[in-house]
């Protein structure tokens, strides 16, 4: 590329020769790692991503069967339940316990030996017998609780 200019003369003292003005106009871009006079250039720059933890969860659920059991009592099949809720962890359940039965482990179909591992929504599910006993009109209420750690190493628990 040349540039044209008007000629108004050379200032006394400056120089009339344009060469160096036009070479320069003419070089290509310096996309090649130089700038105009073969000097290497080079520069870089870092970005930074922070990862962050999504939390993890458990749900548990568990049911009789039957609901009710004629006057003194009787066996019951409690229907245990636990989900991964979690949107991306995988979940290591570690230890069912009930606050009647004891650690579930073992008993019926409940197994967490080794500990049971559960991927994103999936679900383990196990059964056990208990007795139930009482007069006319009393109910029977446990609690199971599912404890474990997620693959960060964070503890989940929940229990029904």
């Amino acid at each position: 590329m040349t540039i044209d200019t008007p000629d108004t003369g050379t200032p006394e003292g400056a120089s009339d020769d344009f060469s160096t003005f036009q070479a320069a106009a003419n070089a290509e871009p310096a996309g090649d790692g130089a700038d105009d006079d073969d000097q290497p250039v080079s520069d870089s720059d870092d970005a930074t991503v922070t990862v962050t933890d999504v939390p993890s969860s458990i749900n548990v659920t568990k049911d009789a069967n039957p609901t009710s059991l004629p006057e003194p009592g009787g066996n019951a099949t409690f229907n245990v339940s636990v989900q991964n809720t979690s949107a991306v962890d995988t979940v290591t359940i570690s230890s069912l316990t009930d606050d009647v039965y004891g650690n579930l482990d073992g008993q019926g179909t409940c197994d967490v030996t080794p500990p049971i591992v559960l991927a994103p929504g999936a679900t383990y599910n196990c059964s056990f017998v208990g007795a139930v006993s009482g007069n006319a009109g009393s109910t029977h209420v446990d609690t199971v609780t599912a404890t474990g750690t997620d693959d960060d190493g964070q503890p989940v628990a929940d229990s029904d």
